[in-house]
C-alpha cells in the first residue's frame, strides 16, 4: 500500500486515508475469527475459527488495494499467487480468503461516499496579511482543500476539536515568529547540525510514505519487537489508522478555516504585519521546502501525537524504546527514541527547523492529535464483553 501511494504520489490526507480503509479490513477479517473485540464494519455472520489467518489477511489487502490502486493491479496480482502458492488449496485458505474480500468489500462500500473524491480542486491564493499564499511552482491540486469534509472513521466531524485561531499582534506569534526566523533559514549560523538531521529526518514531503507511513513502519517494528499476534497486530494498525486518518481531516479542517500563512512568507512581508516585535527580511528562504497548503496546524504534529497517543494506549505505556530509519529512499539515519511522545515531540518541532512551521502551529497539532487518539482509543474495536 505504501509502495503504490508513494508511485502516485498522494497527499498525506489520502495516504492516511487509504491505510485506515487496508487495516480495518484486516482487523474486522481477523477479528471475525476470534471474535475478542468489537467490530468496526463487519462481523460474520458464522464463526469459522478453522481459517488459515493468513489467507484472511491476503484476501482483505489485495481487495484494498486493488480497489484504492487500480493501477497496482499487477503488482498486487503477483503478491496475491505467490503468497497464497504458499499456502496451498486447502479449505481453511479458500474460507479465509473469502471472509477477507467480504470484510473488505464492508469497509469499501463504507467509505464509498465519504466526500474523498470532492476533496481534491484548487486553492484561490490570498493576498492579504497573515494569509496563505500558494508556493511558487507547486501543484495547486495537491493541497486537498475539501478534505475538512470528509467523513471521519471516529470523531463526529473535522472541526470537532477545532483549535483557537491565532493573533498576528500578540507576543505568541512574535516569539514563534522569531523562533523560526532564526533557525528556519536555509543559511541559518545557529540551527546546529544536529537540528538539521532532525529536520531532514523528519521532512516526509511529496513523493514520500508521509507522517502516516513513517508511523505505521515504527508500528510495525514494534509489532515486530513485541511479537505480537495476527489478532493483536491487526487491531494495533486499525486504532493508528482510525487516528491518522481523522487526524488528516482535523487538521486540513484547521489549516482552510484560518488559512494562515507560511513562514516563509511571514519573514519576507513582516514590515506589513501589525505586530511591533517582528522585521522583514525580503531574502529568508526556508531550511526544507515549504508545502503547498496552510501553515495552521502542523500536519506532522498532528499525525504524530495522535499515533503517539495511540501506541501508547495500546502498550499501556509511554515509556518505551525503539529506533526509527526515517524514509528509506532519500536517508539511511536511523534515530533512537525512549518514548513515543519523545519522537512526536521531535517530529513536530523539527517543522521549526525546517523553517516551515511556526511553534503554534506545532502545540496546536500536537494538542489535536492527542484528542484524537484518546478519542479514537477510548470508543473504537473495544473488548467484545465488558
Amino acid at each position: 500500500m505504501l509502495e503504490a501511494a508513494v508511485d502516485g504520489i498522494n497527499p498525506p490526507p489520502v495516504i492516511a486515508r487509504s491505510l485506515a480503509i487496508l487495516s480495518v479490513a484486516q482487523y474486522d477479517a481477523i477479528n471475525s475469527i476470534h471474535r475478542n473485540f468489537k467490530p468496526y464494519r463487519f462481523l460474520a455472520p458464522v464463526p469459522n475459527p478453522g481459517c488459515s489467518e493468513e489467507a484472511t489477511i491476503m484476501g482483505a489487502s489485495i481487495t484494498v488495494i486493488r480497489s484504492v490502486y487500480n493501477a497496482r493491479q499487477s503488482a498486487a496480482n503477483k503478491l496475491l499467487k505467490s503468497r497464497l502458492a504458499a499456502l496451498g488449496t486447502g479449505k481453511s485458505v479458500t474460507d479465509g480468503y473469502a471472509l477477507g474480500v467480504a470484510s473488505a468489500k464492508a469497509i469499501l462500500e463504507d467509505r464509498l461516499a465519504d466526500g474523498s473524491l470532492q476533496a481534491e480542486g484548487r486553492y484561490d491564493s490570498k493576498s492579504g496579511i497573515g494569509e496563505y499564499r500558494e508556493s511558487a511552482g507547486a501543484d495547486a491540486k495537491l493541497p486537498t482543500p475539501g478534505w475538512s469534509k470528509v467523513k471521519p472513521f471516529c470523531i463526529q466531524a473535522g472541526n470537532a476539536f477545532r483549535p483557537e485561531p491565532v493573533d498576528l499582534i500578540s507576543s505568541r506569534y512574535a516569539a514563534a515568529f522569531n523562533d523560526v526566523k532564526r533557525l528556519g533559514g536555509k543559511d541559518s549560523k545557529d540551527r546546529t547540525p544536529e537540528e538539521s538531521k532532525m529536520a531532514r529526518f523528519w521532512s516526509f514531503g511529496g513523493n514520500t510514505i508521509t507522517p502516516a507511513g513513517a508511523w505505521n513502519r515504527i508500528a510495525g517494528s514494534l509489532i515486530d519487537q513485541k511479537e505480537l499476534s495476527l489478532e493483536k497486530a491487526t487491531r494495533l494498525l486499525a486504532l493508528l489508522n482510525i487516528a491518522l486518518a481523522d487526524s488528516a481531516i482535523a487538521a486540513w479542517d484547521a489549516k482552510y478555516k484560518y488559512a494562515f500563512w507560511r513562514p516563509q512568507d511571514a519573514i519576507r512581508l513582516a514590515d506589513k504585519d501589525p505586530n511591533e516585535r517582528t522585521t522583514a527580511d525580503v531574502s529568508w528562504q526556508s531550511y526544507l521546502p515549504t508545502p503547498n497548503h496552510p501553515s495552521y496546524v502542523s500536519g506532522h504534529s498532528t499525525f504524530s501525537s495522535a499515533a503517539a497517543t495511540i501506541l501508547a494506549s495500546f502498550f499501556g505505556t509511554d515509556q518505551m524504546k525503539f529506533t526509527f530509519q526515517g524514509d528509506r529512499s532519500l536517508i539511511k539515519t536511523v534515530r533512537s527514541y525512549w518514548s513515543f511522545s519523545e519522537a512526536a515531540r521531535e517530529a513536530g518541532r523539527s517543522r521549526i527547523l525546517g523553517g516551515i512551521h511556526f511553534q503554534f502551529d506545532n502545540a496546536a497539532g500536537l494538542e489535536l492529535g492527542a484528542k484524537i487518539g484518546k478519542a479514537v482509543f477510548t470508543t473504537e474495536l473495544l473488548p467484545a464483553k465488558g
